[in-house]
């Protein structure tokens, strides 16, 4: 905590000097991933949001301020700090401190008696639960144990955790927090392009939650080799301030609305022609409607456009290293040829552990689906 308190002081006096600021927000992580008990070099939100549980709510959601204002004053989105970061973060600093613990303390007779009390009804305890042991001891070896998959992340159980969390995204495909969690999983394996895939699929479902977005942001910034589709997410403001809004399915639902908002208005016009007594009402009635229309197919449009081949249902990610078998003909025998893993393709048909997917480029060809990854 005295290290979280000088980075602030060293940053409050040199905020000015760039290589200083940078070096003081460095050490601001640094000692807060120590404070929470995360352990990392560079620790990211996503390790850091596990670790502030025990915090209330508003002391999380101001430390997640001020970490993505730290984020943007070191990697130039931001260069400048808000005046009123330094005295934020010393005000959450000053809430989370903790008392010193006086090296007697434990041993003083109020702490030593609960201890006391907590041992002698163990020692009652121990003959029952030990015969109780005994007879479930079949019972509980045959029984299959389902765990938690956030304490088995908690725990470093990436693989375990990862494995629950595949199996309850079988069971519900629709949830962006399991495709979440499982991307998170992933990433602390050393799996980039599954955790992007994964983190991918939650962003095009739900861009709205933030810790989605927030973590999609780092796998996309750490994966070795981005498709231009996944780039044109955040390729400018306007594309990232439409992408953040609503999912792939939200705009398509737009679309749709100001479509149906159009035909309204065209049989308002009509309506208008026919209706002496009403044609005013009518005429200006359908020209809103058909404005409104305009806007919805407008904004839609534009933001489908940005999502591009991710805005399609079976759009799949390669995510390793494997050849594309293409479909021998009579002309030209079968040909193998790799993509980088992080490529999006489209996927028409599965067989037998194999699938056929089609490139941007029109290349189409057999791959493994274990090496694919539905974006959907």
């Amino acid at each position: 905590m005295e290290t979280w308190k000088k980075a602030v002081a060293s940053i409050r006096e040199d905020g000015d000097e760039e290589r200083a600021r940078e070096k003081g927000l460095l050490l601001w992580q640094k000692a807060v991933a120590e404070t929470l008990g995360v352990e990392g070099a560079t620790p990211s939100w996503g390790a850091i949001a596990l670790g502030i549980q025990t915090l209330s709510q508003p002391d999380q959601e101001e430390l997640g301020k001020c970490w993505e204002e730290s984020e943007n004053g070191l990697y130039g989105r931001s260069p400048n700090l808000d005046g009123g970061w330094c005295d934020k973060a010393e005000q959450l600093a000053m809430r989370i401190d903790l008392p010193k613990l006086s090296f007697w303390a434990p041993f003083r007779l109020r702490n030593l008696v609960p201890w006391a009390v907590g041992a002698l009804l163990l020692l009652a305890q121990v003959t029952p639960a030990v015969a109780e042991q005994k007879q479930e001891e079949g019972k509980s070896s045959k029984e299959p144990t389902k765990e938690n998959p956030i304490s088995l992340y908690r725990a470093g159980s990436f693989a375990e955790a990862g494995r629950e969390w595949e199996g309850k995204l079988h069971e519900n495909r629709g949830d962006p927090l399991i495709r979440n969690n499982l991307a998170l999983a992933y990433f602390q394996l050393g799996d980039k392009e599954r955790a992007l895939a994964y983190g991918l699929s939650a962003y095009l479902i739900s861009p709205e939650t933030a810790s989605v977005a927030w973590n999609t942001r780092i796998f996309a910034q750490g994966a070795d080799q981005l498709d231009r589709a996944v780039l044109a997410l955040w390729d400018d403001q306007g594309a990232s301030w439409l992408t953040r809004r609503l999912g792939v399915f939200g705009w398509q639902g737009i679309l749709v609305l100001g479509s149906a908002a159009c035909a309204l208005a065209v049989g308002l016009g009509l309506a208008s022609g026919y209706f002496e007594k009403r044609r005013t009402m009518l005429f200006r009635l359908g020209a809103g409607t058909l404005v409104v229309g305009l806007l919805g197919i407008g904004t839609g449009g534009a933001a489908l456009g940005i999502y591009g081949k991710l805005a399609d249902r079976s759009a799949v990610m390669i995510v390793d290293v494997v050849p594309l078998r293409s479909v021998p003909t009579e002309v030209e025998p079968q040909a193998e040829k790799a993509y980088p893993p992080g490529s999006v393709a489209h996927l028409e048909k599965s067989f037998l552990g194999w699938s056929k997917i089609r490139m941007p480029n029109q290349d189409a060809g057999w791959i493994r689906t274990e090496h694919l990854v539905p974006l959907y």
